[in-house]
């Protein structure tokens, strides 16, 4: 995290009565941390809720985990999620491996605040009194570029952890007549469905917003 703070005072020549005040507050810190992994759904046979998913090591390996349906063949799957994998800057470090607790983060989150404040001192009896008149704007940065001063944030469901899009593939047992995962040659079978971007935005702290003040001090 980086924070930055720059304050500029002048006064008007008029020995204290009138003081303008210029400032501007800067803050830019790292994204926060999110898993990537199987949300709400139980895997692995475990009773958990949020699972680590492992990540194929090329295509060859993908089309494993999944069989052909009336939608799409194996093949096509697999290179959906492959490509969905390769989008992902994290995820494409994985391949061939789990995903790690809180490996994802959104990106950094950019800020600047903006404040003008002029101040009117006076003397009522024994005492100094002052009006003060604010002007701010907050996300300057977004103020000055439409696509600058957003902020990111994972979701707290499901303990901030993103889907990589999988579902496990269930058969009937013919014996016991409950649904079990299906299983071919040792490798569980998915479905993919893209699960779109693992974080969102605050549309309201994302927007540049401005406030006028006034205050009296004695």
């Amino acid at each position: 995290r980086i924070v930055a703070t720059v304050n500029y005072k002048q006064d008007w020549g008029t020995k204290g009565k009138w003081i303008s005040s210029f400032a501007v507050f800067f803050n830019t810190q790292s994204g926060t941390p999110y898993t990537y992994g199987f949300v709400n759904a139980t895997v692995q046979n475990t009773p958990q809720q949020v699972s680590l998913a492992y990540i194929p090591k090329d295509l060859t390996e993908a089309v494993k985990f999944f069989n052909d349906n009336p939608n799409a063949t194996a093949q096509a799957q697999a290179q959906q999620f492959m490509n969905f994998i390769e989008a992902d800057k994290y995820l494409r470090t994985r391949k061939g491996e789990f995903t790690e607790r809180n490996g994802g983060r959104t990106p950094w989150n950019t800020q600047a605040d903006f404040r003008f404040s002029q101040d009117y001192n006076f003397k009522a009896g024994k005492k100094i009194h002052t009006i003060t008149l604010t002007y701010d704007i907050v996300n300057l940065t977004n103020l000055l570029n439409k696509n600058w001063g957003i902020q990111y944030f994972s979701p707290n469901t499901f303990n901030s952890s993103s889907s990589v899009g999988l579902a496990q593939v269930s058969d009937k047992d013919p014996v016991s007549g409950k649904s079990v995962p299906r299983v071919v040659d040792g490798h569980p079978i998915y479905t993919f469905n893209n699960p779109g971007t693992p974080y969102s935005k605050d549309f309201f702290a994302s927007r540049y917003q401005m406030q006028l003040g006034l205050r009296y001090s004695f």
